[in-house]
């Protein structure tokens, strides 16, 4: 589900009894969930104008609650019950150019998700700039495997030191950041 936003109503606007508050990311204007966790990406897209999350498919209805994903230019999806697809997860864009992704999870945590999976749409992702939420698995246990993760962001300039401080029990970053070769710290 997309949801446009009217920046006339955005203040007086709640989902799932979370207010939405105007705020600043990086230096830009953006709207947020109070008090809700999130997660910030940077994607750059070009001509085909796309880009997928690619969060591991399943249902995770006992163990997720609702996430919702700002892709940037002014529409969100809502991945509700759990239900994670690779349609819920994709979005394409009217234009070619930069935008700033948020992910809100209402308890902090994520499906694992892993860009290895897709072709094409890892190329898209500029900066990650928020640690990462708790990624679970499919059974609602925490992800201890985060192999390829970031696989083939060959345009990844930027991650913060604490990217994985919510998911310190992992143990498998295998090709987390094959082919990133243009990553930094901020």
């Amino acid at each position: 589900m997309s949801i446009m936003f009217s920046q006339n109503k955005i203040n007086s606007m709640k989902l799932n009894g979370h207010k939405i508050v105007e705020g600043k990311l990086n230096g830009q204007v953006v709207f947020k969930f109070e008090g809700t966790p999130y997660m910030s990406l940077k994607i750059k897209v070009d001509n085909d104008h796309r880009f997928v999350i690619p969060f591991i498919n399943g249902d995770y209805k006992d163990n997720l609650t609702n996430i919702s994903i700002l892709w940037g230019d002014g529409t969100q999806t809502i991945i509700d019950n759990g239900n994670v697809s690779p349609n819920s997860c994709f979005h394409e864009y009217a234009s070619s150019g930069t935008y700033d992704i948020l992910i809100y999870s209402y308890d902090s945590k994520i499906p694992r998700f892993s860009f290895q999976e897709v072709d094409d749409y890892p190329v898209c992702l500029t900066e990650v700039n928020t640690p990462l939420l708790r990624m679970i698995n499919l059974d609602g246990t925490t992800a201890t495997n985060l192999e390829g993760i970031f696989y083939g962001a060959s345009n990844l300039t930027y991650i913060p030191n604490n990217l994985f401080d919510n998911n310190t029990t992992a143990t498998n970053f295998s090709y987390c950041f094959y082919g990133a070769d243009n990553l930094g710290l901020k």
